[in-house]
C-alpha cells in the first residue's frame, strides 16, 4: 500500500514536474532572445578578459627580452670598439711608452747634470767667497797700510815744516822775506819797456815755512844765478835751469847744480789755503815741484790748487804757492808779451 502511495506521488511529482517543464519550456520560449543575449554576454566576457591579459603580458615579455637583448648587443659592441681601439691604441701606446723612456732618460740626464751643475756652482760661490774674503782681509790690510803710511806721511811733513822754519828763523831771521831777481833780456827781441827788476815777497813763515826754506836756501847757493824764464804758456811765465843767449843756449850744468846742492825738488806738495795761486804769485812747476817756478799771469787758484793737476798720482795735491810780485811788475808783462815758439809746450823764442 505504501509502494502504491509512493509510486502515485512520484507519478504525481513527475507530472507535476512535467507541467512545470513544459511551463517553463514555453517560457523559454516565450524569453529565449533575453537569454541569447545574456548567454551572449557572459560568453564575450569569459573571451576577452584573458586574450588581453596574454596578449599584455606577450608585450611585456617581449619589450623586456628586447631591452635585454639592446643591451647585450650595447655591451657586445663596446667590447667590439674596445678591442678595435687596443689594436689602434697598441702601436700608439708602444711609441709612447718608448718615448716615456726617452724623456725619462733625458730627464734623469738632465737632473744629472744640474746636480753637477749646482755642485759645480756651490764650489764656485765657496771659492768666490772664500776669495772675496780673502780680497777684503787683503784690502783691510792695504787700507791699514795706506792709513798707517798717511799718518806717517803727515808727521814726516809736520816735522819738516817744523825744521824748516827754525832752520829759517835761525838763519834768515822772521820775515817777511824779499828776493830781488835782475833780468837781461836778449838782444835779438828786448821786448817793450826797459823793465829788468823783480822783487819777490815769501809767503808767511807759517803758512809755507818748507817752501820758504827751499827757495832762499836756493837763492843763498846762488843757483838760480844764469837761468832763464824759458816758458811763456799764456797762464804762467816759467823760469829754470835752461839754455839761453847767455851760454849759447846750453844749461845743462846748472841743471846738475840743483841736484848737486840737494835743492832740486822740494821734499813734499806743501800748500796752505792762505796763499792760493792768484795773479803775480810764484809756484813750484811739477811733482814734486821743482827746481823750475813759475809767476802766475791769471788767477790759477783752481787749476794750480789741489786737485787741479789730476795727472798726476796723488790728485788731491797742489803747486806750492810760496811768494808774490811785489816790484817789477812791468818786467813780468814784458817777458809776458815776447814770441812764442809752436808747440804745446810755448817755449820763448828768446
Amino acid at each position: 500500500m505504501q509502494q502504491r502511495q509512493n509510486a502515485r506521488k512520484a507519478t504525481a511529482t513527475t507530472c507535476a514536474n512535467c507541467d512545470q517543464s513544459l511551463v517553463s519550456a514555453e517560457n523559454s520560449k516565450e524569453k529565449k532572445p533575453n537569454r541569447s543575449y545574456a548567454r551572449t554576454k557572459r560568453s564575450n566576457n569569459s573571451i576577452i578578459g584573458p586574450q588581453w591579459i596574454g596578449l599584455v603580458a606577450f608585450v611585456i615579455v617581449w619589450c623586456v627580452g628586447t631591452y635585454q637583448y639592446i643591451i647585450h648587443w650595447q655591451q657586445e659592441q663596446l667590447l667590439l670598439y674596445d678591442d678595435h681601439l687596443k689594436l689602434q691604441l697598441g702601436p700608439l701606446t708602444k711609441v709612447w711608452e718608448d718615448q716615456v723612456v726617452v724623456l725619462q732618460h733625458e730627464k734623469d740626464e738632465l737632473e744629472r747634470v744640474a746636480s753637477k751643475h749646482d755642485i759645480q756652482k756651490m764650489h764656485r760661490e765657496k771659492d768666490t767667497k772664500k776669495r772675496d774674503e780673502e780680497q777684503a782681509d787683503h784690502m783691510a790690510k792695504l787700507q791699514g797700510q795706506v792709513d798707517h803710511l798717511k799718518e806717517n806721511k803727515e808727521h814726516m811733513h809736520t816735522a819738516i815744516q817744523h825744521i824748516s822754519r827754525n832752520v829759517v828763523l835761525e838763519k834768515f831771521g822772521p820775515g817777511p822775506h824779499r828776493v830781488e831777481m835782475i833780468l837781461a833780456f836778449d838782444p835779438a827781441e828786448p821786448g817793450e819797456g826797459d823793465a829788468h827788476r823783480i822783487v819777490l815777497e815769501l809767503a808767511p813763515l807759517d803758512d809755507m815755512p818748507h817752501a820758504n826754506y827751499w827757495f832762499l836756501h836756493q837763492v843763498s847757493l846762488n843757483l838760480w844765478n844764469g837761468c832763464s824764464f824759458h816758458r811763456n804758456a799764456g797762464h804762467v811765465l816759467q823760469s829754470g835751469a835752461a839754455g839761453n843767449f847767455m851760454n849759447a843756449g846750453n844749461n845743462t850744468n846748472k841743471e846738475q847744480e840743483f841736484v848737486t846742492a840737494g835743492y832740486s825738488s822740494i821734499l813734499f806738495q806743501e800748500y796752505s789755503p792762505n796763499f792760493p795761486h792768484l795773479p803775480l804769485t810764484v809756484g813750484y812747476a811739477g811733482r814734486p815741484g821743482g827746481p823750475d817756478f813759475y809767476i802766475s799771469t791769471m788767477d790759477n787758484s783752481v787749476n794750480h790748487g789741489p786737485g787741479g793737476q789730476g795727472e798726476y798720482d796723488d790728485v788731491g795735491e797742489a803747486d806750492p804757492c810760496f811768494a808774490k810780485v811785489v816790484e817789477g811788475e812791468d818786467a813780468v808783462w814784458r817777458m809776458h808779451g815776447l814770441s812764442v815758439k809752436d808747440g804745446a809746450y810755448e817755449g820763448l823764442v828768446h
